[in-house]
């Protein structure tokens, strides 16, 4: 004979539910820009919470904090995708404009042009994607764990295995939960972090090649 569930599972699974998608990040700006469309106004040391498969789109610098800590500093003028691939580390997704990295404590995962770009831990840089679709990439300090070899979407990254770039395996999906809370109802988060931040980072020499090209890796040594 079927019995009922007992009420305290019926409870937790209504719970689980309607749990909200965890921030994978916040970003703050010294002038208005959107998050999936919806326009967030600057107000001092806030920042607005970023949940995984958000749209941002900046007017002016914008700092984006990672849940881990790194520090990604969104060009003017800039479009991405913001999500996760596996251990939640951050994937970010170019469709315009450019972004310097401090990859303080975890790799950072950046497409643009169709190419994978991955920040090693500890290193900083900066990623830039022209209109007619090159992309610029340099360092100011440690090295590029991946660099351009490998193709990625909106959708995530091909052929990815955690670890270890360029092995075979299977492609990893963005993480499960996308879209989130309403960028409408997001709660302001208040992390005391300055808008000015963004814009101490050191300048940089670009070195450009076409989207899907395969540079080779830097040296250890590269400065």
């Amino acid at each position: 004979m079927h019995r009922p569930a007992p009420l305290f599972l019926l409870l937790a699974c209504l719970s689980h539910a309607q749990e909200p998608t965890k921030p994978i990040g916040a970003i703050s700006s010294g002038k208005p820009f959107t998050i999936d469309g919806a326009s967030m106004s600057p107000t001092g040391a806030s920042s607005y919470p970023v949940v995984p498969r958000d749209e941002i789109a900046t007017q002016a610098p914008a700092l984006f904090t990672t849940s881990d800590r790194n520090v990604v500093t969104f060009d003017a003028d800039t479009k991405a995708k913001l999500d996760t691939v596996e251990a939640n580390q951050t994937y970010i997704f170019l469709r315009q404009g450019g972004l310097a990295f401090d990859a303080k404590y975890s790799r950072l995962y950046i497409c643009a042009g169709g190419s994978l770009f991955v920040p090693e831990t500890l290193a900083k840089g900066a990623v830039r994607l022209a209109p007619n679709g090159t992309v610029s990439q340099s360092l100011t300090a440690g090295v590029f764990a991946e660099q351009g070899k490998r193709s990625c979407t909106d959708a995530g990254i091909g052929g990815f295995l955690s670890g270890v770039p360029g092995a075979a395996g299977a492609a990893i999906a963005p993480a499960p939960g996308g879209g989130g809370l309403s960028a409408g109802t997001l709660a302001k988060i208040a992390i005391g972090v300055g808008v000015g931040a963004a814009l101490g980072i050191s300048a940089f020499t670009s070195t450009s090649f076409p989207p899907n090209a395969n540079p080779l890796p830097p040296s250890p040594s590269q400065p």
